[in-house]
């Protein structure tokens, strides 16, 4: 197992916990899945994850609560939300996550296929040495749809990547992030 990274799946879906619990051994990753928010604080204390993947609609506490004490704790790991509701929430519980400097990676609406974990996890542990991954926002007329990752050196190279990104996609504008700074806005004219 890999003690460099450890994954926290909450989520109250048995099912969905499953699917990347089974990503993650197979990579040779450490995963703790629980389907109760209620036992995320000693869940979080036992693992001390460097990647969570996060429901946002639960019972009890809910992945925006979550995001919150996160944010209170200063934590520096990797977040990646997940919702089968209205994206909308999606979109919520993200600017909740930046506003508080969070480091959110990924989103992933349900049902999802396990190549799509399979891609991000990947992505997410074999990042080269002096190389950022930049948030890229997608939107459709203003309403968020969906995030990339561009990993680049610099600013000017991830814009210029996000730039023929946005060229050949359908999506209007493209803000793009490292961490809590906003690099750049593009739109697609």
């Amino acid at each position: 197992m890999s003690l460099e990274h450890r994954i926290l799946v909450v989520d109250d879906e048995a099912g969905v916990g499953r699917i990347i619990e089974a990503v993650a051994a197979d990579i040779g990753l450490e995963v703790l899945v629980i389907t109760d928010s209620e036992q995320f604080d000693q869940a979080f204390g036992s693992i001390a994850p460097t990647i969570i993947f996060l429901d946002i609609v639960m019972p009890g506490r809910d992945g925006m609560e979550i995001v919150g004490q996160l944010g209170m704790q200063g934590y520096t790991g990797q977040i990646v939300l997940m919702t089968g509701s209205n994206p909308l929430y999606l979109q919520m519980t993200s600017s909740v996550a930046w506003a508080r400097g969070l480091g959110l990676v990924g989103m992933l609406i349900k049902p999802f296929r396990k190549k799509q974990v399979a891609d991000l996890l990947t992505e997410l542990i074999k990042k080269p040495h002096g190389i950022v991954s930049y948030r890229c926002l997608l939107l459709q007329k203003d309403r968020l749809v969906g995030i990339e990752l561009i990993d680049a050196s610099t600013d000017a190279a991830a814009l210029e990547k996000a730039r023929e990104y946005l060229a050949g996609s359908s999506f209007t504008t493209l803000e793009l992030w490292a961490g809590s700074r906003r690099v750049g806005i593009i739109d697609n004219k």
